[in-house]
């Protein structure tokens, strides 16, 4: 067997790796929740600038031949053996990755892996109160002409209850009609069981404990979200303790004005978030009769600038950054002020992401996709020499495969622009109840349904565009996050 000679400096690379390893164990929390689970604000993290910065960029959609049908197991079921091993960077993984640096520094660069056989697996505050996603589709298909084929039953213009257009691009009219009609109940019965839990607390909140982490996986009311998310994310006990806080900052904002070096750039992204969405709409058509995109004509765009100045200013080693945008705009879908979205959103990037994930190095992200990859690596061989192009995990962890292009913008966004807006409300519900460590379950749970497709590929390079359109399918979010009955008991 012919060994490998590292070099000092390699040697030193892969201990910085261990260290920075070590460092990162953001997923564990000093607080537990009364069901065992870690909870956040997590403790704060530190992290080696050892890794070279990470870029992301996203290849463009196309339709690609993965079906709408195809059995969705629940991120929970599918992914629950992860819970501690792979959905968090537990000490026994850091363990396991010095044993493999060691074993590969004395072993061939190529390793065997056998492949896998098994293969399975939002709203605004005006309309928070609607009974089901997409419009009355019942009604609408009742008084259709019945000669029609199923994807014209619906204009395409359509829109959700949220604004967003329909995804008839991905799922046809007919699956979205079934979906609504099916998933109208599943809404009416969690809005039920939620008002009995209300009652229960004395119209409160629950605080964290197993039935809210049961409740909040099978949805929480689209009119309960937004308040939901504030205290459960901790939001809404900052907003209380710093009560004048926000309106300090817009006084900041207003007094910096263009000295804020953040204010072009932000201006120049309002525009861009959501401009399919019709309550963030700001084209206006000019005398001459050409269109301009006019953020200041949009109420909503002008909430969604101030908060994100104000975020700019109360964060300066963050500032602004792409995807803030989208996620300052997604929390204005579901609370009632802009003062709730700001401390939403700044307790969402300073308490639940890891620290310099949104600054210049991007340690925090080239953190969680070499995670992610060690996490397919293990547990599905066959995508991972796919995606890897059979290369060794060790050999890869300088050089992450491609994918991490498209995955890394997953976690970047929590999804946003990723999985359909329900999905992505969902995931947020378990999010803020649960941790950070969902988002890894659910990019599991998207390669598990990819698993069949990524290894039936001829090129590994075609597995970005595959990654980048399947979510875009999975419009049954209650299939795709329900809890089903475990065989045996996980510990938690």
């Amino acid at each position: 067997m012919m060994t490998m000679t590292r070099t000092s400096s390699e040697i030193a690379q892969e201990e910085s790796m261990c260290e920075l390893y070590n460092n990162s164990v953001h997923f564990l929390s000093t607080n537990t929740s009364p069901y065992g689970d870690e909870h956040l604000p997590y403790s704060s993290y530190e992290y080696s600038s050892s890794l070279s910065s990470f870029t992301c960029s996203s290849s463009s959609s196309s339709t690609a031949s993965v079906t709408s049908e195809s059995s969705s197991r629940s991120f929970f079921t599918a992914s629950e053996e992860y819970n501690n091993h792979t959905a968090v960077l537990s000490s026994s993984l850091v363990n396991h990755i010095k044993k493999g640096l060691k074993k590969h520094r004395t072993t061939t660069s190529s390793s065997t892996m056998t492949t896998s056989s098994s293969s399975s697996s939002s709203s605004s505050s005006s309309s928070r109160s609607s009974k089901h996603v997409y419009h009355d589709f019942e009604s609408e298909r009742n008084s259709s002409n019945h000669n029609n084929t199923n994807d014209s039953l619906f204009d395409l213009n359509k829109r959700d209850s949220y604004g967003f257009k329909l995804p008839t691009q991905w799922v046809n009219a007919e699956t979205l009609y079934r979906f609504d009609r099916d998933y109208r109940n599943v809404l009416e019965h969690q809005e039920h069981k939620w008002n009995q839990m209300l009652a229960e607390c004395g119209g409160e909140l629950p605080p964290l404990g197993s039935k809210l982490k049961r409740y909040a996986r099978k949805g929480i009311p689209t009119d309960l979200r937004g308040k939901a998310w504030l205290k459960y994310s901790g939001a809404k006990a900052k907003m209380n303790k710093q009560p004048n806080e926000y309106k300090t900052l817009l006084e900041k904002a207003m007094e910096m004005g263009k000295s804020n070096p953040h204010a072009e750039v932000i201006y120049r992204d309002l525009h861009r978030t959501f401009p399919d969405n019709s309550r963030f709409s700001c084209s206006v058509r000019q005398p001459d009769g050409s269109i301009a995109m006019i953020p200041e004509s949009n109420p909503l765009l002008c909430s969604l600038e101030r908060v994100l100045l104000a975020f700019s200013i109360h964060s300066p080693q963050i500032g602004y950054c792409q995807s803030l945008n989208f996620l300052a705009g997604f929390f204005l879908l579901f609370v009632d002020t802009e003062e709730e979205a700001f401390w939403l959103l700044e307790s969402t990037v300073n308490d639940f992401y890891p620290e310099k994930m949104f600054d210049n190095s991007m340690d925090g992200s080239t953190i969680d996709q070499t995670v992610l990859m060690q996490l397919v690596y293990e547990k599905m061989p066959g995508v991972w020499n796919k995606i890897s192009n059979k290369r060794c995990f060790w050999e890869c962890v300088q050089d992450l495969p491609p994918v991490t292009l498209v995955t890394n913008h997953w976690f970047l966004t929590l999804f946003i622009n990723i999985l359909p807006v329900e999905t992505v409300a969902r995931v947020w519900d378990c999010i803020f109840i649960e941790g950070y460590k969902v988002l890894f379950r659910v990019a599991l749970s998207i390669f598990k349904l990819s698993e069949h497709s990524i290894c039936g590929l001829e090129d590994h390079i075609d597995a970005l565009q595959l990654l980048q359109n399947v979510p875009k399918r999975l419009v049954d979010c209650h299939e795709f996050i329900q809890v089903k009955k475990k065989k045996k008991k996980h510990k938690y």
